[in-house]
């Protein structure tokens, strides 16, 4: 088995926190980032919040006003002409695009990797206009010292990449925005190449593109240029709608191991391995033919995104082991534990002149 779950999933669950006020409710916890920090695992897990009290006659979005510094709650009349494209996450009112839940980033710890407690407050959580509709999908690159946190910061503006960064896990520091609107999935190499900060980004979906992962350089972890399109789906193959990153590189001697997300024609989000020129890293050399992990368990396949994996953490283990800490029905946490050698050995499965793009 190129990887195995654990016989204890889900691990984390809505039933492991308490929401911040006693009028929302805890509707799913998904999508951690991860890092080791001494002994104990540390999770940044997306937690999302919505409504507890909820009618037949409306939809409630939980919205945090800047101006007022505080969680409000907006209703929209389900029988009300101008509300429009109804979903499971977000409607349309009044020409305005509403999400059903406000998401904040929370620590989880453990000391063995796999029993996991959730801090008793948040970490970061929504505290300006662009932070409007909540704080998602983080990831962590220890960096110079400091672990700097990437996150969606998402509201009316757009959904923007934020940076924030601690050196304890107890105190953050929101450091402001790193890329404009749309960006998603984006994470920090955890060396300078060439001298040259690296990320990995996703700029969304448009008429004319595919959602796609592209490479871009700073000088200063601010100022981004030198772009690369690095990653594209690939027709009649299980990454054929989408392709967005996933967890941070980790460096290998055939260059930056990675762990990626796709999604195929009917939905299902699964996980890839990329492994990418150390010094050039938006020159894809292998990427694996077939999935890493797809959705398979219960958890998996039930919650509100049945049938979808989604990893943005992975921690590196004694003896060349990993850990990969994903969403599982995009309303769970679970893990999986594999090895650099099984996920070099999938990705090189692939021809290398194909690999790439």
């Amino acid at each position: 088995m190129s990887i195995e779950r654990f016989n204890e999933n889900p691990i984390l669950t809505p039933a492991s926190v308490k929401a911040t006020a006693d009028h929302l409710e805890v509707a799913a916890v998904i999508n951690p980032a991860a890092v080791q920090v001494g002994g104990d695992t540390i999770l940044l897990v997306r937690v999302c919040e919505r409504a507890r009290e909820q009618d037949d006659e409306h939809l409630s979005s939980v919205i945090f006003d800047s101006a007022e510094q505080r969680v409000k709650i907006v209703k929209a009349p389900k029988d009300h002409p101008e509300l429009v494209e109804v979903s499971a996450n977000s409607y349309r009112y009044k020409g305005r695009t509403l999400l059903t839940s406000m998401s904040h980033l929370r620590v989880a710890r453990s000391s063995d990797g796999t029993h996991f407690r959730f801090d008793a407050k948040p970490a970061i959580f929504p505290s300006n206009p662009y932070e409007a509709f909540g704080c998602e999908e983080a990831r962590i690159t220890f960096l110079d010292g400091w672990y700097y946190i990437t996150y969606a910061a998402v509201s009316d503006r757009g959904v923007v990449t934020a940076l924030a960064r601690t050196n304890d896990f107890e105190q953050f520091h929101k450091l402001g925005i790193l890329l404009p609107p749309n960006q998603r999935d984006a994470y920090l190499f955890p060396r300078k190449v060439r001298g040259m900060f690296v990320c990995r980004e996703r700029p969304a979906r448009s008429e004319l593109n595919m959602p796609c992962v592209w490479t871009a350089y700073s000088p200063d972890l601010f100022s981004w240029g030198r772009y690369h399109m690095t990653l594209s789906p690939r027709g009649d193959m299980w990454d054929e709608s989408f392709v967005g990153g996933g967890a941070p590189p980790v460096r290998i001697e055939q260059g930056w191991l990675e762990v990626y997300n796709g999604v195929d024609r009917h939905g299902k989000c699964s996980l890839g391995v990329i492994i990418s020129e150390l010094e050039y890293p938006e020159q894809v050399l292998w990427r694996s033919p077939h999935p890493l992990l797809g959705p398979a368990e219960p958890c998996e396949n039930h919650g509100l995104r049945p049938g979808s994996v989604f990893c943005n953490g992975m921690v590196a283990r004694e003896g060349g082991k990993l850990s990969l800490y994903y969403g599982a029905g995009g309303s769970t946490v679970a893990t999986a534990t594999t090895s650099a050698e099984e996920l070099i050995s999938l990705a090189r499965a692939s021809e290398p002149a194909t690999a790439g793009k």
